[in-house]
This record gives structure tokens, C-alpha cells and sequence, in this order.
């Protein structure tokens, strides 16, 4: 993925923060500015990252933009190829680490959409 300035300057922001002991910060950008590809960027400076996303179907779209194939892929696959790559949906990071099944301990977990994180579903 070939970042613009305006992407660079922002993963550069979010990881210098996170690796300052940053706890908690919110970004917003306007659509189109492919804010995707920049949390991706940040998940890939981060290991022990995830990337929490709303829907599986902005997993296969990360998963594009990764380079992954996605075309034909049941939701259920699809998941489990967004799992291998660090991304996942609130309720399956949630079933999985209640149920011991995560392979990591995250260690930075970013929220996409993260207007939805009050949402009552």
C-alpha cells in the first residue's frame, strides 16, 4: 500500500503515540480519504495489534486493499482470514478471547467506525 502524505502523517501520529504509552486517541478524516488503509498501516507497525471492525464485509475490503483474495469467500472464511491478518468483529474478538481461543494477547487494539461503539447492537 502506497500511503499519501496526509496517511504517512497520520500513522506516524498514531504509533509515535501508542509507543509514547498513549492510551486512548480518536481520529477522524473525511470520506474517501481511505482511512482504512491508514489503520492498517498502524496495525502492521503493532504485532500484538488488532483491528476491530464492525462488519465482515470491511474485513474483506481490508483484506483487499492487504492484497488477500476475498472473491467467493463464505462470511465464515472470510472472518477467519480477517482473524489471520489481526482483524476481526467486536463480537468475535469477544467470543474468542472469552473462549481462550486467540493465539496473541493483544496489546493495542484499534477501533474502526468507532461512532458505533455506543451503539446498544
Amino acid at each position: 500500500m502506497e500511503l499519501r502524505d496526509y496517511q504517512q502523517a497520520a500513522v506516524k501520529d498514531a504509533v509515535d503515540f501508542l509507543n509514547g504509552g498513549g492510551e486512548r486517541r480518536c481520529y477522524a478524516a473525511p470520506t474517501g480519504s481511505n482511512k482504512s488503509v491508514i489503520e492498517l498501516a498502524v496495525l502492521d507497525a503493532f504485532p500484538e495489534g488488532i483491528l476491530v471492525t464492525p462488519r465482515v464485509e470491511i474485513i474483506a475490503g481490508m483484506l483487499t486493499k492487504k492484497g488477500v483474495p476475498t472473491a467467493g469467500l463464505s462470511e465464515q472464511a472470510l472472518a477467519d482470514a480477517g482473524l489471520a491478518h489481526r482483524i476481526t468483529t467486536p463480537l468475535r474478538l469477544r467470543n474468542r478471547l472469552r473462549d481462550g481461543r486467540l493465539d496473541f494477547e493483544p496489546r493495542q487494539l484499534l477501533i474502526d467506525e468507532v461512532h458505533h461503539s455506543s451503539a446498544l447492537t
